[in-house]
């Protein structure tokens, strides 16, 4: 129709295509974002890691120094758990990763107590810290930090299995 352009007429053209053809950008080079930066935003935006885990690097350490890992814990109740190590509410275990989450709640008397989410390299368990416990260890307690937790395990019908921590321990990365 008359009167209209489509993104190709200005290629038929020769002044133009000329312009288009010596055009260049004023972008200024910038250097690579760090791969812990990269990490950060892929989870920001994402939800999730793409590249890589910020865990990888410790994965020796952590397995070494674990009992189960998340997945474990996720997968006790299933059918094929006679495969695997034996895990049963109470049970006293010491699991590594990293705290992906920090969540402070009042409790009926009035004291702080805490909520976090623990990640490791296959998942995420949530860390019950009460009152008693959270004022020994509250400055171990920073998100992104890579901690040791000593608990017991507490599984409730139709809820994720928890860990009531009953020790933490801040490991100290380069």
């Amino acid at each position: 129709m008359s009167g209209q352009l489509d993104i190709f007429s200005a290629l038929t053209n020769s002044d133009e295509s000329s312009a288009l053809s010596t055009n260049t950008d004023n972008f200024t080079d910038k250097a690579e974002f760090s791969f812990g930066e990269l990490l950060r935003m892929e989870k920001e935006s994402l939800g999730f890691y793409v590249s890589g885990h910020p865990l990888d690097m410790y994965k020796e350490v952590l397995e070494a120094n674990s009992d189960f890992s998340t997945l474990d814990i996720a997968e006790a109740g299933d059918a094929d758990a006679e495969e695997k190590k034996p895990i049963y509410d109470g049970m006293n275990l010491s699991i590594c990763g990293m705290i992906s989450a920090r969540k402070n709640k009042i409790t009926k008397s009035g004291k702080m107590m805490c909520f976090l989410q623990l990640e490791d390299l296959v998942g995420r368990v949530e860390v019950i810290m009460f009152p008693d416990k959270l004022a020994r260890f509250d400055s171990h307690l920073e998100v992104n930090k890579i901690v040791r937790v000593t608990g017991r395990l507490d599984f409730k019908e139709d809820e994720d299995p928890k860990i009531i921590c009953e020790n933490i321990m801040l490991y100290k990365v380069k």
